[in-house]
């Protein structure tokens, strides 16, 4: 049986490893807490229907989260699950001053792949003691990042769904044009085009490296490798480079 909804919102959910998306992600599609949270490797996937009042209608919403994995490492791949995201969460651990501290990188990340979406900023596991970032720090944040600030436990539920609910009327309703939308100018657009032309071809190549057909990742990998340089992405290039060596060996080992 078919599912009925007016919109399909996919986002993306970031910030350190441990603070606590997974279970943010998890609390709002399954309504369940767990104590045991394995660290994410890569991305983790959840989704769910709801309903969203905007001004006296409902519409329908289905939620594609798109829980992303914090650790250096994935700093390569990550970007090219921010394909098509329209909204994100940045959380933090409101018990680690670090995990706040790294938000600027974060936020450089995700505006870098993804132009003008509508961003919350989260500060996680209220519920704990020992707090080391205070809210008036998170405010402010969020208002020089023209972002919203929540406080959230996932183990007591506290926030997860009116944060989903406000990200998801901020989304519709720029798309209906209720509110509106930030000008993008034309360099911005053909920035954006070339963002979506890298993540294209890195994940057809991600998906070549995969099956084993090297000839075509490489061809992937070199297109890839220019729209990268146009957006500056020195992390996108060097992830082409390192995928290129290990394509090059692998057929060097099949040769001998």
């Amino acid at each position: 049986m078919s599912e009925n909804f007016d919109y399909l919102l996919k986002i993306i959910v970031v910030g350190d490893g441990g603070v606590g998306k997974t279970a943010i992600a998890v609390r709002f599609a399954e309504g369940v807490f767990r104590e045991d949270y394995k660290m994410t490797i890569g991305v983790d996937f959840s989704i769910r229907l709801i309903d969203i009042p905007i001004n006296d209608e409902v519409r329908k919403v289905k939620w594609q989260i798109w829980d992303l994995g914090g650790q250096e490492r994935f700093s390569y791949t990550r970007p090219l699950y921010y394909k098509g995201a329209v909204g994100g969460l940045l959380v933090f651990d409101l018990t680690d001053r670090i995990s706040f501290d790294h938000l600027d990188r974060w936020f450089a990340e995700v505006e870098k792949s993804c132009v003008s979406i509508p961003l919350l900023l989260i500060g996680n596991k209220a519920d704990l003691p020992g707090r080391q970032v205070d809210r008036e720090e998170g405010e402010a944040l969020a208002r020089s990042r023209n972002s919203i600030y929540y406080e959230s436990s996932a183990k007591s539920g506290q926030s997860i769904n009116a944060i989903f609910e406000k990200l998801g009327k901020i989304i519709i309703m720029k798309q209906e044009g209720l509110i509106e939308q930030e000008e993008v100018s034309e360099e911005q657009q053909k920035h954006k085009e070339n963002i979506d032309q890298y993540m294209t071809l890195a994940l057809q190549a991600n998906n070549a490296i995969t099956e084993g057909k090297y000839q075509d990742a490489l061809r992937l990998l070199k297109e890839a490798y220019k729209y990268a340089s146009k957006i500056e992405y020195d992390d996108g290039k060097k992830w082409i480079e390192e995928q290129t060596q290990h394509i090059l060996q692998v057929l060097k080992r099949q040769k001998s």
